[in-house]
């Protein structure tokens, strides 16, 4: 195969693509350290934890699409081959270097800094969970017996 130009819609093109696709992992660990943050008001428990129960799902889907990144090099068209290999690349690193080391490490050097909001800001931003809202009624008191009504 002869080498020639990267066409100039490339890197475009595979920095939007993976740009999506590291938010994806990063919101998915993220959220479930958040969790356990919320849960335990331990950091350190909360980004093992975290990690521990959403590692393997990225790891798991970093795998799959690296083979099919990969599968793009076996293409006749060199800006397919390139895209191809340069995705499979970046999600390798991503996936592995980034989010299952850099990122549990850093937080675990911030510690409680990681969950800080600002007094202003807490006050605007919705209280969002991934359980919803607590409920209320017939259901919540045959769970919680004790609570006085």
């Amino acid at each position: 195969a002869e080498a020639g130009p990267i066409l100039p819609f490339l890197p475009v093109m595979l920095f939007a693509i993976l740009f999506g696709l590291s938010m994806d992992y990063q919101v998915f660990i993220v959220s479930r350290m958040q969790e356990e943050w919320e849960h335990h008001k331990d950091n350190k428990v909360a980004v093992r934890v975290g990690l521990g129960g959403s590692g393997l799902v990225v790891v798991a889907a970093a795998a799959i699409m690296f083979c099919v990144f990969m599968s793009f090099v076996f293409q006749s068209n060199s800006t397919i081959k390139l895209f191809g290999l340069s995705l499979a690349v970046a999600i390798a690193l991503d996936a592995f270097v980034v989010r299952l080391a850099l990122i549990p490490a850093l937080m675990t050097l911030f510690g409680k800094a990681n969950w800080y909001v600002p007094g202003w800001l807490g006050k605007i931003l919705p209280k969002v969970s991934v359980e919803g809202p607590p409920s209320s009624g017939a259901a919540n008191d045959a769970l919680n017996p004790e609570r006085p009504s």
